[in-house]
């Protein structure tokens, strides 16, 4: 199945980077190519992992790597990976609760 990243989901790479790279670059560069490696990945077997129904939008999925999460849905014919939050984020807020 084919697998998009969508616009917010590009940003928090770039956040990820440029948090990272303050203290290591090459980390930095090794890290966010896991986390789009690991996304990318998903759309082989994407019904494989944990589908979050305790959150606003019942339709979500979530892959832990290293401290982040790759949060995604599927569609009819594609992946769409959402975010990379960080994994102490609150998901319910930021995808919509109240």
């Amino acid at each position: 199945m084919r697998v998009v990243i969508t616009g917010p989901a590009e940003v928090d790479l770039e956040d990820i980077f440029d948090f990272i790279a303050l203290d290591n670059v090459q980390a930095a560069v090794d890290y966010v190519r896991e986390l789009r490696r690991r996304a990318l990945g998903v759309g082989e077997f994407p019904r494989m992992y944990r589908l979050r129904r305790e959150l606003p939008a019942r339709d979500l999925r979530t892959i832990p790597v290293g401290s982040h999460l790759v949060v995604y849905r599927i569609r009819r014919n594609r992946v769409e990976v959402l975010r990379f939050p960080h994994s102490a984020m609150d998901l319910a807020q930021l995808f919509g609760a109240k």
